[in-house]
């Protein structure tokens, strides 16, 4: 029923209604004097907002960044994430961020002895929010935690050349899906149940979260040749396959397409004009 939008440098973000585009709340930084990054992460679900700001001081030693929990019933503020593990080493935490229910993932890098890799820490937020498990990435040239995807049961993780995926009940690694044989190796990731919606190279490619393995894909439904950016951003709305949706956007064509979750059939395609550009991302 929303929809959150941040500023380019901070430090406000603001939330309308999805329906009637009518502005409910503007949230701004606990810390404004130091932001320039606050709500260049942003996630939604339910009643809960999820901001990001990566370079904020926030709980981290040395201004190693913040991730902020808000209400979207009362439009204030609820708590700050507070990460755990090697906090000397942790910079730019809340570059990604992403929330489900009761449940919310956040990414960082920790600066090593030679190299920088990214982590993400998953948070249980009920009764209160508690930091349940630190992924580390394989090293500096991985690019983990660029982009996160979470439900009720999966945690997804995106980096070079594959996308992690874990079992947010048990905690544990399910196993990668190989980027390798695609166009690109990093991919803008969504979840809907257990498929995995992946903007890759100008494509859409769809895998299944128990096996990683691809089972279809999204094609664009007008010039579908030309892809021009299609995949730059996907989202979904909807929590089960049944009713659920996919965006995605063809940046460099001005226009987004809406697929049913389940089948991958095209829904409506929207394009951008002189007068009302629209959003290039989702």
């Amino acid at each position: 029923d929303h929809v959150a939008v941040g500023r380019e440098f901070g430090p406000y973000v603001y939330v309308f209604n999805a329906d009637t585009l009518i502005q409910l709340a503007t949230f701004l930084s606990p810390s404004p004097s130091y932001s320039t990054s606050f709500g260049e992460s942003l996630a939604t679900h339910g009643s809960r907002l999820l901001v990001g700001a990566f370079e904020e001081p926030g709980s981290v030693p040395g201004g190693g960044g913040a991730a902020y929990v808000f209400d979207l019933q009362t439009y204030s503020l609820v708590t700050e994430l507070i990460p755990s593990g090697p906090m000397n080493t942790l910079r730019e935490f809340g570059i990604a961020v992403e929330v489900h229910g009761d449940r919310a993932a956040v990414s960082a890098t920790e600066a090593g002895a030679s190299q920088r890799t990214g982590v993400v820490r998953l948070y249980t937020l009920e009764p209160s929010p508690t930091q349940v498990l630190r992924i580390e990435g394989e090293d500096e040239e991985d690019e983990f935690g660029t982009y996160l995807a979470l439900n009720d049961d999966y945690l997804c993780i995106s980096g070079d050349n594959r996308i992690a995926v874990y079992d947010v009940n048990t905690l544990a690694l399910l196993g990668d899906v190989d980027l390798a044989p695609y166009p690109s190796n990093l991919a803008r990731i969504t979840l809907v149940e257990d498929r995995i919606y992946a903007g890759l190279g100008h494509k859409v490619w769809v895998f299944d979260a128990d096996t990683q393995q691809q089972i279809g894909q999204l094609i664009p439904t007008y010039q579908p040749g030309q892809n021009g950016g299609f995949g730059r951003d996907v989202a979904a709305s909807g929590d089960a396959l049944s009713d659920a949706t996919i965006a995605v956007t063809r940046s460099l064509r001005g226009s987004s397409f809406l697929y049913d979750a389940d089948s991958y059939a095209g829904i409506e395609r929207f394009v951008a004009t002189a007068s009302a550009p629209g959003p290039q991302s989702i």
